[in-house]
């Protein structure tokens, strides 16, 4: 017998009829069907302005690593898909904070302004039989404020860096990410004319380092390689690796994973979109 533990809504209210016959469930069906709308109009809106959401010409902060959209309160870096959100805004600086957050340092959002869409998940914990916990997931939308909509608040922000970010400082916080892959796929140089992953023999091969124009180059078509890997068997088990020709709907969407996995890590380590290169890429 499953037990739902109590941080998961009671089942009388999962399924509870409303007037119209709908129980809770069907609503809250709509209602996540209806937040992806809203997701999926504000990135379609950008692209269709030329803007590529996941590719942000980052800001680089004097301890060399990107300024990312972040809770200015909680000092926490938003992730996924509020990243891509949040870097779509446009301000000068990216740090948000909640109404009530703005409210408990004293200051006030300015009348007239609006929210920006981000997502938090809560968790539904269910014990199976034989003793292993099932944990779910669901999504729950928040809005919040950029800093330039708040009064009332004297804000202490990061200092930029000036001039060229330290090349080698960078390739060495590229080169940690591999480091830190739990049992990572081979890197090797055999085809020195193009990139690619090979799930067969779950290797990456990279033309050398010297092919790119700079370091941070090539650890950016490398991170999209290694984010291909991701959907191993022995890993994510991606159904979309590996099952159709390009430009099939399975390519694509596994090449719009690919895609935004080195998005986030160019971001995380400070490559800017101006030092990605697409070369060699497969």
């Amino acid at each position: 017998m499953k037990k739902t533990r109590q941080n998961a809504p009671r089942a009388s209210q999962q399924t509870r009829k409303s007037p119209q016959g709908q129980t809770a469930s069907d609503n809250a069906s709509r209602s996540k069907t209806s937040l992806y709308e809203q997701i999926t109009e504000k990135l379609l809106a950008q692209m269709e302005k030329g803007v590529i959401p996941w590719k942000r010409p980052w800001k680089i902060l004097d301890n060399g690593m990107a300024e990312m959209p972040t809770n200015y309160v909680t000092k926490k870096t938003y992730r996924g898909i509020n990243l891509m959100l949040l870097s779509c805004e446009g301000y000068s600086r990216p740090y948000y904070m909640t109404f009530r957050q703005a409210q408990s340092l004293g200051g006030m959002v300015r009348k007239g302004e609006k929210g920006h869409l981000v997502l938090f998940y809560k968790t539904l914990t269910q014990e199976q039989e034989g003793g292993k916990d099932k944990t779910l997931f669901w999504e729950r939308p928040s809005y919040v404020f950029n800093i330039d909509q708040i009064d009332g608040i004297e804000f202490r922000q990061p200092d930029l860096q000036i001039g060229q970010p330290d090349e080698t400082l960078l390739v060495e916080r590229c080169e940690q990410v591999y480091q830190d892959y739990p049992n990572p796929p081979k890197i090797e140089h055999k085809d020195l004319s193009q990139a690619f992953y090979r799930k067969s023999t779950d290797t990456v091969n990279m033309p050398p380092i010297q092919a790119f124009t700079t370091g941070a180059g090539y650890y950016s078509v490398l991170f999209h390689e290694l984010s291909h890997s991701t959907g191993h068997p022995q890993r994510l088990n991606r159904e979309e690796l590996g099952a159709g020709p390009m430009g099939s709907a399975q390519y694509s969407r596994e090449e719009l994973t690919a895609e935004l996995g080195a998005a986030f890590l160019n971001a995380i380590c400070g490559i800017g979109q101006n030092q990605q290169e697409n070369l060699f890429q497969g």
